[in-house]
This record gives structure tokens, C-alpha cells and sequence, in this order.
């Protein structure tokens, strides 16, 4: 299923509710990926509630 893949890229964003399976999707992704040395990537979005706040730790730049 992974052959000739070489980046696998987890880009579900959340919906701000704690009940969805989001991150054990994300858990189970990242061990398939590690286990057959592919790369994983993450894309990060802010919260679709209001777009402005975000409430979680931000990646410094540096």
C-alpha cells in the first residue's frame, strides 16, 4: 500500500470538539509512516470557529 510513496502528508483540520478520532488517525499514520521510512508531514491550521485566536503553542520561527 506505502510502495513509492516518499512523504505522507496528515492535513485533517480540527473542528475545536475533543470527541473526534483526529489525532489516533494521526497516531496510526505516523507509526505506518516510520515504519516503512517515509517522511510525515503535518499541516497546522487554526481553528475554524472564529479564524482569529489561536489557542494552542504556536511553532517559534527561530
Amino acid at each position: 500500500m506505502f510502495k513509492g510513496i516518499g512523504v505522507l502528508v496528515f492535513d485533517i483540520q480540527d473542528i475545536g470538539t475533543r470527541f473526534y478520532i483526529y489525532i489516533g488517525t494521526m497516531k496510526n499514520s505516523m507509526e505506518a509512516a516510520a515504519k516503512y521510512g517515509i517522511e510525515f508531514i503535518v499541516l497546522n491550521r487554526p481553528n475554524p470557529i472564529n479564524g482569529i485566536q489561536v489557542e494552542c503553542p504556536v511553532l517559534d520561527s527561530n
